[in-house]
């Protein structure tokens, strides 16, 4: 394997560990169900960090397309645990069902599936570029149903943000606090992505995502460990003072 400088490299693969390492600390010390919900998003968005920043570091083309291929892993994950933790965070965790989790996880699937066969029908991206000033980067021209999982993502994101919205206008300050919080972590890397595609950014040959999820992280997980919202119980279900 042939490595290149990238300035990106070591502060996402940095971030990508403390993020592993928060998804299992919860995992080891909290049980509740939106615990795992609230795991697999910081695990997802470890690994898609980490292999968003190997493939930068690699310098030779078969690595970067394996790579690019192993990110999907956690990029898929994310809106799905998004919404399942929104879910249990505001007070609908009827809603968590195994027919409701099988449904919503059945897109990240089929994507999966797509991803590491794609040579064989081009859905997820129909051609592969070499970019090399300043350094070696794989672009793609994306497929149909990369735009139709990226459309799906978007739904989900943008729902569990719209719950958290609706618990802003309805909760005490304290609440509103702790949901402005996980709104503007969720959000935010999400519109630098939708900007990102449509080829809008404010850093060249960088997609900004994969190291704005682990940014914000430690700061969610620390609001979430500091209300003791999952070892106790969701905030939902505490008082509410109109």
């Amino acid at each position: 394997m042939i490595w290149q400088q990238s300035p990106s490299l070591i502060p996402m693969v940095g971030l990508s560990i403390i993020s592993a390492l928060l998804g299992f600390f919860i995992r080891q010390w909290f049980r509740r169900p939106e615990a795992t919900a609230g795991m697999v998003f910081i695990l997802g968005s470890a690994e898609w960090t980490l292999m968003s920043a190997l493939q930068l570091g690699s310098a030779d083309l078969s690595t970067k397309l394996l790579l690019n291929e192993m990110k999907y892993v956690g990029m898929v994950m994310l809106p799905t645990a998004w919404l399942v933790f929104t879910f249990y965070y505001t007070g609908r965790e009827k809603w968590v069902t195994p027919y409701t989790v099988a449904l919503l996880g059945s897109m990240p699937v089929i994507t999966l599936v797509l991803t590491f066969t794609n040579e064989y029908h081009g859905l997820i991206w129909i051609a592969t570029f070499l970019d090399t000033d300043p350094f070696l980067i794989v672009r793609h021209a994306y497929g149909v149903w990369f735009q139709i999982n990226a459309f799906y993502s978007c739904i989900l994101v943008f729902s569990g943000s719209f719950l958290l919205i609706w618990m802003l206008v309805r909760r005490h300050s304290i609440f509103r606090w702790q949901s402005s919080a996980l709104l503007v972590g969720a959000l935010t890397p999400s519109l630098w992505t939708i900007l990102y595609f449509f080829g809008i950014t404010l850093v060249p040959y960088f997609e900004p995502a994969p190291l704005a999820f682990p940014l914000i992280n430690p700061a969610v997980m620390f609001i979430l460990l500091y209300v003791k919202m999952i070892d106790i119980v969701p905030v939902a279900r505490e008082l509410i003072i109109d």
